[in-house]
């Protein structure tokens, strides 16, 4: 009766040491090709700022 379902979204989060834009062919390396990552990017959102106080 009127119901609605509301989707709980999937959340990838990857952490990686001393990865930076560069390396990514998603953000316009040419010398590493991440065909995977590079879906999840076209198919989902990028956050381009994020940090941790340490």
């Amino acid at each position: 009766m009127g119901q609605h379902l509301v989707k709980a979204p999937n959340i990838i989060l990857i952490f990686c040491d001393d990865l930076g834009y560069g390396d990514l062919s998603g953000y316009g390396s040419i010398w590493n090709q991440t065909t995977e990552i590079d879906k999840m990017m076209t198919e989902g959102l990028r956050f381009t700022i994020w940090g941790l106080k340490t």
